[in-house]
């Protein structure tokens, strides 16, 4: 009976352990960009800002993307999932955009991505954007 008493709360740990293991490796790639990032270099076709929201419940989140043309700034939202590796898709549906897929690296505080949207490659990196008080 005392092994038994002992046994017990072991599983129920080790089985919460391996559940959360899980939760958060199926989630790892949204981690690991989350953010809001500012463009510190890249090509013509880079956003000026890119935001990720992780989403636990699903296998990505949210993406809000900003452009700039002078003082101009176009803002785009939509939703982003990820797939094998650093690739994410991401789908923006404010305004609508057709689905492109990008390549994402990140090193501390350094987001690199690589996207091609309507023929245009582009390789872009980020530095993590401070929001100010």
């Amino acid at each position: 009976m005392k092994k038994l008493i002992i046994i017990v709360p072991v599983l129920i740990v080790l089985i919460a352990a391996l559940g959360w293991y899980g939760y958060t490796k199926r989630s790892g790639t949204a981690a690991d960009i989350e953010g809001r990032w500012a463009l510190s270099s890249g090509d013509t076709g880079c956003y000026t800002t890119v935001r990720f929201v992780a989403n636990p419940a699903t296998s990505g989140g949210a993406v809000s993307i900003e452009e700039t043309s002078g003082n101009v700034v176009q803002m785009s939202y939509g939703n982003y999932s990820t797939g094998k590796n650093q690739s994410l898709e991401v789908q923006l549906t404010n305004p609508e955009a057709p689905a492109f897929s990008v390549e994402a690296e990140r090193k501390d505080e350094v987001l690199t991505l690589q996207y091609d949207i309507q023929g245009t490659p582009s390789s872009c990196t980020y530095k993590v954007k401070e929001l100010t008080k």
